[in-house]
């Protein structure tokens, strides 16, 4: 039997799970919006309606609410446990660190634009942002997988 890679893996912060060429499922409800990783199966909860708390208790995806500005899907999170990597190159971050993202769908339905900015003034100079694009494909679900199967 070969152990999964990621068995013993911590998570990494937002960006593993929105950064790299992993599928993602999201679902939404009135009170919350759900990021479904195909990649060790996190389940990031984003609250509408709700602040973020001034000291929360750490956690692996961090404390997330969120709100529309017009068509923008705008995220903003805190409470990051310090021992993540914002990226599977190991950029590091400390418990200082603000993240806020801007989703925003193309007219046509097929592509999701998402806007990225870290601001950890710990671990940065200075706050920074990218981008990505994420293309639809429709019908599919993240599948069933066990790391005992591979």
């Amino acid at each position: 039997m070969t152990r999964c890679k990621l068995s013993r893996a911590k998570p990494f912060t937002f960006g593993l799970g929105l950064l790299i060429a992993s599928p993602f499922e999201i679902l939404q409800t009135d009170k919350i919006v759900y990021f479904v990783y195909q990649e060790n199966r996190l389940p990031r909860r984003v609250y509408f309606g709700e602040s973020l708390p001034e000291n929360p208790d750490p956690l692996y995806l961090g404390f997330s609410v969120a709100h529309w500005e017009g068509e923008a899907l705008v995220i903003e999170s805190s409470g990051f446990r310090d021992e993540t990597l914002l990226d599977d190159s190991g950029l590091p971050h400390s418990d200082a660190l603000r993240l806020t993202e801007r989703y925003e769908l193309s007219k046509d339905g097929k592509t999701l634009r998402g806007r990225f900015t870290v601001t950890d003034p710990k671990t940065f100079t200075r706050p920074w942002t990218t981008e990505v694009q994420y293309r639809k494909r429709p019908g599919f679900e993240i599948p069933e997988e066990v790391c005992a199967d591979r």
